[in-house]
This record gives structure tokens, C-alpha cells and sequence, in this order.
């Protein structure tokens, strides 16, 4: 159970990187983009859940206390509200995947802050759970995949800029 549990977290941190990056170099595959991402969410309602079968036992008490416990490990606070991120985490995910689902095309022109909150929040979440807090070759898969996302966002702003200097709209504006 606990393998499983950990592949599905690599699943959702893979389709995180996957579909962001997808959408960033070619918004044209939005369609793989939203699968990706859909598939991204599911993985990582199945982690979630799990994690709460193998390790808390389905106690939201237990799972608190071992949230708390692991955070005093690291950082010398006790602090258990990081399950209540892990739980937004997983709905907002779950609700934005819906979202695309619903109005397809149109989420590439969502509002630019609404996108960035969006993937701060998830960048923070996935480098908190998979590397600061994780052990092991999740923390480098999960540095790679972030490291591959902000290339990817790099050479889009890059490649933005240069087609603006040639006179050329980016698509995404208009």
C-alpha cells in the first residue's frame, strides 16, 4: 500500500509538470494539456486517499497529530495545519480540473493573477510535500519537474518577447 501510495503522488507531480509545461510551450495542445491535468487531480486524490488508509487509518486526528509531529521534526513548531493545505490542495485541484473540463478552450484566457496564485500555491505545495518534507528520489523528481516548469515558463516569456519585437501577437493575448 505505501508503494502505491507513493506512485500515485509521483503521478500527480509528474501531471503537474507535464500539463503546466504543455500549456506554456504550446497552448494549441490544450486538449493533452487538460487530460494531463484531469489526471494529475485524480492521482492526487488517490495519494490522499491512500495515505489516509495506509498510514492514519482513516483518523483525521492521527493524521494531524503525524502532520504536527513531522513539522516539529523540521522546523522545531508543531504545527498541524499543514494537512488543512493538503486538503485545499486537493480542491482546489480538483475544482480547477473541472473547470478546464467545463469550459475547455477559454480556461488558456482565465485572468493572468488568477493563474498565478494557482500555480504558486501549487508550486509551494509540491515543494513542501515532495521536497521539504519528503526523503528520498521524490525530492529530486519533484526539483526536476519544477525546474523543467520554470523553463518552460522562461523560454514562453522568452519566445513572447521575441515574436513582440517581430510585430507578432501571441495568440494567448488577444
Amino acid at each position: 500500500m505505501e508503494l502505491l501510495t507513493r506512485f500515485a503522488v509521483w503521478i500527480a507531480i509528474a501531471s503537474y509538470g507535464g500539463a503546466s509545461s504543455a500549456l506554456l510551450l504550446s497552448p494549441a495542445r490544450w486538449r493533452l494539456a487538460r487530460a494531463v491535468w484531469v489526471l494529475g487531480a485524480a492521482a492526487f486524490s488517490a495519494h490522499a486517499a491512500l495515505a489516509f488508509h495506509a498510514f492514519y487509518g482513516w483518523s483525521h486526528a492521527t493524521a494531524l497529530r503525524e502532520t504536527a509531529r513531522q513539522a516539529e521534526a523540521l522546523s522545531g513548531v508543531a504545527a498541524g495545519w499543514g494537512l488543512y493545505l493538503n486538503y485545499a490542495f486537493g480542491i482546489v485541484w480538483i475544482a480547477d480540473a473541472a473547470a478546464f473540463c467545463r469550459v475547455g478552450e477559454r480556461y488558456l484566457r482565465r485572468p493572468r493573477g488568477v493563474a498565478a496564485l494557482l500555480h504558486g500555491f501549487f508550486i509551494v505545495m509540491i515543494a513542501n510535500g515532495a521536497i521539504i518534507f519528503a526523503a528520498g528520489p521524490v525530492r529530486w523528481f519533484a526539483a526536476a519537474v519544477l525546474g523543467a516548469v520554470a523553463a518552460s515558463w522562461w523560454w514562453r516569456r522568452r519566445a513572447k518577447r521575441c515574436k513582440v519585437g517581430r510585430g507578432k501577437a501571441d495568440p494567448l493575448e488577444s
